[in-house]
């Protein structure tokens, strides 16, 4: 018994769709509908794997409808992440999810208990248009169009979205192609089965082809925010950019002012380092106003800012300032934030405040503090006014 699609072709296709589960396993499984999708992948992956009896051709027949069953508990996490998208609550997501769950696994029992004679035969179950094809297709195609049905409408209704920018809608045209590729096996089976006698595909490429195809497209495009997630990680996205601009400035000023820092609880991405530092940053700034300098001659404000860490480190006392003080602090807006200190972070001097800062030297990172290195930010215990 042969495999319906050629090695060649069918093993890239599967390490690219296992590479694409496999990265999203490390990188993309915070978010419920991430895990749902990663476990849809893996099973999808099974399935493809299977489809290529020819290893084992002397229980192809089996292995043929256990890719039926895989099948069918990869369509049970499409139509969760699919609810979850049309906007069901995420509350009740575990609880609707063993519903989909055991009905796949009920679904997957009859598939192998109706295909028990095709096995014994040593025939692939659906060749024949008899009452055994009419029950498991009937077990596969209700599941999948009622999954693609709200994947359909998802994409459509996101699609017509003003707010949709150009690359989204890329992605959304294509998962509409994906599933006009996956609606294509099942228009040919249903031809197929209306026809008398038996199909004249014994390899059943009709149902091979298309859910090797529609795999691949959905790998495709769950990479999309996988290489986003990896992007993050590593700082190439714009936050990571602004992370970089800002460490130096950070660096000096959670070194003079250490109670700021932010305790880590779990890892987060570059879009929250950036707003821990964001947030560190103006509570030292909002610390150091206390030791301003007092003269009235008002000095450029990152030269207020150096002597203040200096005064500070050098134990002066602490001095109460009204906030009309010539330096300019962050006035408590996250992205008014942003710009005020990308801009401060230009200026600051490219070799630190001072040689060493409380025992912290200027130019050496410390690991232990959550805005410094590349480790991803954990979520604040504590936000400071």
């Amino acid at each position: 018994m042969n495999s319906p699609i050629p090695a060649p072709i069918a093993i890239p296709l599967i390490v690219f769709v296992a590479v694409v589960v496999l990265g999203r396993l490390i990188v993309l499984h915070h978010a419920a509908v991430d895990r749902l999708l990663n476990r849809a992948l893996l099973w999808g992956t099974a399935t493809l794997v299977l489809l290529e009896r020819g290893v084992a051709p002397e229980i192809g027949s089996l292995l043929h409808q256990l890719s039926m069953v895989t099948l069918l508990m990869e369509v049970a996490g499409l139509y969760g992440a699919a609810r979850l998208w049309s906007g069901a609550d995420p509350v009740s997501a575990s609880a609707r999810q063993r519903v989909y769950d055991l009905t796949g696994v009920v679904g997957g029992a009859i598939i192998l208990a109706v295909g028990t004679p095709a096995r014994q035969e040593g025939r692939l179950l659906g060749q024949a248009s008899d009452w055994p094809t009419v029950v498991v297709w009937s077990i596969l195609w209700l599941p999948l169009l009622a999954a693609g049905r709200l994947a359909w409408r998802a994409a459509l209704r996101e699609l017509r979205s003003a707010e949709s920018t150009a690359a989204e809608r890329i992605v959304y045209a294509t998962l509409l192609a994906t599933l006009v590729v996956g609606s294509a096996g099942l228009v040919v089976s249903a031809v197929r089965l209306a026809a008398p006698g038996t199909a004249a595909d014994p390899a059943m490429v009709r149902w091979a082809a298309p859910t090797f195809a529609a795999s691949t497209l959905g790998a495709a495009l769950l990479a999309v925010p996988l290489l986003a997630g990896l992007r993050a990680r590593a700082g190439w996205d714009r936050a990571g950019r602004y992370c970089r601009r800002l460490r130096p400035l950070w660096r000096d000023l959670t070194a003079a002012v250490p109670e700021v820092v932010l305790e880590p609880d779990i890892p987060l991405g570059s879009e929250a380092r950036l707003i821990r530092m964001t947030v560190e940053i103006r509570d030292a700034l909002m610390h150091l106003r206390h030791y301003l300098p007092g003269e009235t001659g008002r000095p450029d404000y990152v030269e207020q800012i150096v002597q203040a860490i200096a005064a500070k480190t050098n134990g002066a006392a602490v001095t109460p300032r009204q906030f009309d003080q010539p330096v300019r602090l962050p006035v408590g807006d996250i992205d008014s934030d942003l710009r005020l200190l990308l801009a401060l972070a230009r200026r600051w001097p490219a070799d630190g405040a001072s040689t060493k800062i409380s025992g912290h030297p200027a130019g050496e990172p410390n690991a232990r503090r959550s805005g410094d290195g590349w480790f991803p930010f954990g979520q604040a215990r504590r936000i400071r006014p």
